[in-house]
């Protein structure tokens, strides 16, 4: 709440935790690229923009866009590196011409 991202948004925290829980649902059951890995990263931002005090020099949209981006960065990523993908010419490799399939 001290980067006021409900505030930012016009929103309460209430109204915000279900977007969250959205989030934990999408996210896949694989070794690393799950919802512990995206909570790992959100601390690790939150920790970042205050150490740093970029969170400062940030526009409010700035960091509501932080904490959103953070949130979904690998929403749905299936667990596979990108070399696996491209090596095994998946679909989601062939889509993006093997050109980080992943991100």
């Amino acid at each position: 709440q001290n980067l006021k991202i409900p505030q930012n948004l016009k929103k309460s925290t209430k109204e915000i935790i279900p977007f969250i829980y959205d989030v934990f649902c999408l996210m896949r059951s694989n070794p690393y690229h799950n919802f512990t890995h995206i909570t790992d990263v959100t601390q690790y931002l939150y920790t970042l923009l205050l150490a740093t005090h970029l969170a400062k020099r940030l526009d409010p949209i700035e960091l509501t866009a932080c904490f959103f981006s953070v949130l979904c960065h690998d929403l749905d990523h299936p667990g596979y590196t990108n070399a696996y993908q491209n090596n095994e010419n998946t679909a989601i490799s062939q889509r993006y011409n093997g050109k980080s399939p992943n991100e």
